[in-house]
């Protein structure tokens, strides 16, 4: 029998399924890449997935982020990635402006997470990746 891992999408509530996947790890003593066959996810959920999945450079069979490196990666990272304007963090909430955005056209740029995935994660190439 396959053990799949589908990881959901969210933006910067990735945070949640990383917590989650952190727990699986302490509870089982391994790293999640070695109890699954298959993982994949759906926006922050893919990216989360990518993470777990990536080699390290050294030693190919070790993956080289843990899930609480991941969940560190969107403390660190997630206002480049999901930015919330000036007057959302005043108002302490969401505009109307940035609700609009979401009808017309992508909500945030995707240059910053370009740029941060290819930090993170490089080159590597998908027949690299720990699981399929």
């Amino acid at each position: 029998m396959k053990k799949i891992l589908a990881i959901d999408g969210g933006g910067i509530r990735g945070i949640i399924p990383a917590v989650v996947l952190i727990e699986i790890e302490k509870r089982t003593g391994s790293r999640i890449a070695d109890l699954f066959d298959l993982i994949a996810g759906t926006s922050t959920g893919g990216i989360l997935s990518l993470g777990l999945v990536k080699p390290r450079s050294d030693q190919s069979k070790i993956p080289h982020y843990t899930a609480e490196e991941l969940l560190k990666f969107y403390f660190h990272e997630g206002e480049q990635i999901f930015p919330s304007t000036a007057i959302d963090k005043w108002l302490g909430r969401k505009s109307l402006v940035g609700n609009l955005q979401i009808l017309t056209g992508a909500k945030y740029s995707h240059e910053p997470l370009e740029s941060l995935l290819d930090r993170y994660f490089e080159d590597v190439l998908m027949s690299q990746a720990l699981t399929p």
